[in-house]
């Protein structure tokens, strides 16, 4: 009898070979249920991110200038904006820029030997890279503008809480070794009065006159604070 052999090098009989071909498979329910299972589970989340995005550009629309429509769409997500933090100014660098908050940080730093001597940090710093962590540097600085604008204008004259303003100078004093304080300045730049002021007397103004302290706001002091 011809036969053939199985991984076993055992011989296998014609006609077992027949009943295994004839016989049926039995189909695996295990098998279609997980399918059914990650099916659903990819549509579901495929619906949920969907959704998401679409609340997004329902915010992006309705950045100044933007119709009533798309206010009134943004105004129905203005809590799920505030929940995953969605309020960014999507039209920020046009069509009339707003003018951006520098903070400059001037760190006291004692030597081993006991001599003073102070370091400047800008932020943002012009010569961050890449343009992902400039772009955080820019927020960061405006972030503490926006507090420093908020406590001046707090009722009861309090405005010696400084929440971020204590967190940037930890944060800048312990990755300098030796430093014992920082003191924080803010300003603006460009001053969106002084600009306004030149180009109504007809200044032609090119990007380096742009850049000095003449369209700058003043510089204030937030005060000085720990490094620990």
């Amino acid at each position: 009898m011809i036969g053939l052999r199985n991984g076993d090098d055992q011989p296998i009989a014609i006609s077992e070979l027949n009943d295994r071909k004839t016989s049926p498979m039995l189909p695996n329910h295990n098998t279609g249920n997980d399918l059914e299972r990650v099916s659903l589970k990819r549509s579901m989340i495929a619906i949920v991110v969907a959704i998401h995005l679409a609340i997004v550009l329902i915010g992006a629309l309705a950045a100044q200038p933007s119709s009533l429509l798309e206010q009134a769409l943004a105004n129905k997500f203005l809590g799920y904006f505030q929940i995953l933090d969605l309020g960014q100014g999507y039209r920020f660098y046009a069509p009339s820029p707003a003018p951006t908050a520098i903070v400059t940080a001037k760190l006291k730093i004692r030597d081993d030997d006991g001599r003073i001597h102070y370091k400047t940090v800008r932020i943002p710093d012009r010569n961050t890279g890449p343009r992902l962590r400039l772009q955080r540097q820019l927020a960061l600085a405006n972030s503490l503008w926006t507090e420093y604008e908020r406590e001046l204008t707090a009722p009861g004259g309090d405005h010696s809480s400084h929440i971020l303003a204590k967190s940037y100078a930890r944060h800048l004093g312990n990755g300098v070794a030796g430093c014992e304080s920082v003191e924080l300045f803010v300003h603006r730049h460009p001053d969106p009065s002084a600009l306004e002021n030149a180009l109504r007397h007809g200044s032609k103004l090119t990007l380096k006159e742009l850049d000095t302290e003449r369209f700058s706001t003043p510089i204030e002091s937030l005060g000085v604070f720990p490094c620990d």
